[in-house]
């Protein structure tokens, strides 16, 4: 685990079950502390989704081959006080071997750390 993030938080929302990667529980501190940098006071980071199972994952319309199912993606909610545009802007920075998505219309950005494994693995 780590300092922010809570079982409930990163289990899949149907079955209870799953886990994140170090690397994804490390990305997610890296953006909770850039954004309390911005505000200048810490900042919670609410998480929509963490870890799914493939059956949860079919049902909220998941990617085949989503991160989530790897623990390895989260979709983070934008925080009140900071607007999206600055958010996903963090997000960017902060995530250096995954994808980062913006979806500004239901306000959170997907995180993963896909490519992490590569980079390991050289």
């Amino acid at each position: 685990m780590s300092e922010h993030l809570k079982e409930k938080e990163i289990v899949c929302h149907c079955c209870g079950k799953g886990f994140l990667t170090p690397e994804t529980y490390n990305l997610f501190e890296a953006i909770r502390k850039a954004c309390g940098e911005v505000l200048g006071e810490d900042c919670p980071i609410i998480v929509s989704s963490g870890f799914r199972c493939p059956e949860h994952n079919k049902a909220v319309g998941g990617k085949e081959h989503s991160q989530h199912l790897l623990g390895k993606a989260l979709d983070l909610i934008q925080p009140d006080k900071i607007d999206f545009e600055t958010f996903y802007s963090i997000c960017l920075k902060c995530n250096t071997f995954g994808k980062t998505i913006a979806y500004p219309e239901k306000h959170f950005v997907h995180v993963d750390t896909k490519y992490i494994s590569d980079v390991n693995n050289k």
